[in-house]
């Protein structure tokens, strides 16, 4: 099937507004959304023209709020045609009753299993002209069809995988022949640098998954496809804090919570850049050598536009379509967490806590004090008179070495920058008797 794509694109070029915190850039959770879907057909709409200025307008307008607001200042929709017959076909995308978490009102991405790359994104935008954002966070909840199957593969990761979301920097301004639908290596592209990492197969067997780290990087004069096969945790297991690969079978029912972060490299050729993915509040991704922009280009301008999903490869089924609900979508340039609340306060607040092994108290000899933490923060400590845990623990402390009274001063900070209070153990030599 040749993938020919609908590209519907509405700008009001307004500023982008902030909701409960400034921090937030973008949130919906589609409670105040009106009811809404756009299909999957053929044809061809000139990309980009924003809403607004596009002679004639394109086909399908993105939603709208319930008092008449477009869902966003800047959003489109991009879709890919029909493999299957009218009667089979089903809406690409729809917001609607009973979609979300808990019956809530929610986003439904239909996905069809061809075999072949089924493509588009439900919920694309665009977060405004100037500078856009060095540092981005991206975060949402998403639940996938339990009828979902991947294609029976070799081990080779991209005969089958699904574009989480699309992360990407416009160089420019949105306007009536400006291009922003830009996937590929062409010269005269301007979405780059670009993230959109993907689920793909385990290459060791297709029981299980690993989050696969894939983008675009800037050289200077285009836009160049970076070798995500670097990344695998056989070549850097260290990107993988908590260990890989991730078992397809713990996501592919009920509700999880992912979100992306993403720091722009600090100048042209540094590779200092971040990449990070939390899966349910813990961290199964973290690479912070990225160079997005390469010597020759610039870091000017930051990241400003995003797309939920993309192109996903299916085991063929005949007439099969499978669900993506989605739920809770925010952008913001501080951490957002699983726990957050649309409209409530950004992100986890609550600093970590820490525990040691052993007791202070007396002891007759030397003793190996372990500390432990929540999963993704980092415990310091220190053991001089006076001091401020400044060494990164990484394995048990030593205490009462040679020495008859010693204090262990220790604390902890997670991911979210929530720094808790230093704690002070007091270890004694007991006399024998």
């Amino acid at each position: 099937m040749k993938s020919i794509f609908i590209k519907v694109l509405f700008a009001a070029l307004l500023s982008i507004e902030t909701t409960a915190s400034a921090a937030v850039l973008l949130e919906t959770n589609f409670e105040d959304v009106q009811d809404w879907s756009t299909q999957r057909s053929w044809g061809s709409v000139l990309f980009p023209a924003s809403w607004t200025l596009k002679s004639g307008g394109p086909t399908y307008a993105p939603p709208k709020k319930n008092n008449g607001d477009w869902l966003f200042p800047s959003m489109w929709v991009r879709t890919s045609g029909s493999a299957w017959a009218a009667p089979y076909q089903k809406q690409m995308a729809v917001i609607g009753a009973a979609l979300g978490k808990d019956g809530s009102r929610g986003l439904e991405y239909n996905a069809e299993a061809t075999g072949y790359a089924t493509g588009g994104s439900p919920l694309s935008v665009y977060l405004g002209d100037g500078a856009g954002y060095h540092e981005v966070y991206v975060a949402f909840w998403a639940q996938y069809d339990p009828a979902w199957s991947w294609p029976e593969t070799t081990p080779y990761y991209y005969q089958s995988f699904q574009k989480m979301f699309y992360l990407s920097r416009l160089n420019g301004n949105i306007s009536d022949s400006q291009p922003m639908d830009l996937h590929l290596t062409l010269e005269d592209e301007v979405l780059y640098p670009s993230w959109y990492p993907h689920w793909v197969p385990h290459l060791d067997g297709d029981d299980y998954f690993r989050y696969q780290n894939r983008g675009i990087s800037e050289d200077g004069t285009g836009a160049i496809t970076y070798n995500d096969v670097n990344d695998l945790g056989s070549v850097h297991p260290e990107y993988y804090p908590n260990g890989t690969p991730i078992k397809w079978d713990d996501y592919k029912t009920g509700w999880h919570h992912y979100e992306f972060h993403a720091v722009l490299n600090s100048s042209p050729g540094v590779a200092d850049g971040v990449q990070e993915l939390w899966v349910d509040g813990v961290k199964r991704f973290s690479k912070t050598d990225r160079m997005f922009v390469a010597a020759g280009g610039s870091t000017s301008v930051g990241w400003n536009t995003v797309q939920i999903s993309d192109n996903i490869w299916l085991k063929p089924e005949e007439n099969a379509t499978y669900y993506i609900h989605y739920d809770d979508f925010v952008i913001s340039t501080t951490p957002i967490g699983a726990s957050y609340v649309i409209g409530g306060p950004l992100g986890d607040t609550t600093p970590p806590i820490s525990t040691q092994d052993k007791p202070a108290g007396r002891y007759l000899t030397k003793q190996a004090v372990s500390l432990s933490t929540e999963v993704g923060a980092t415990t310091k400590y220190c053991l001089t008179p006076g001091c401020t845990p400044t060494a990164t623990y990484s394995a048990p402390v030593t205490v009462l070495q040679n020495i008859a009274y010693q204090v262990l001063w220790y604390r902890s900070t997670d991911a979210a920058n929530n720094v808790e209070a230093v704690k002070e153990a007091v270890f004694r030599k007991q006399k024998r008797r």
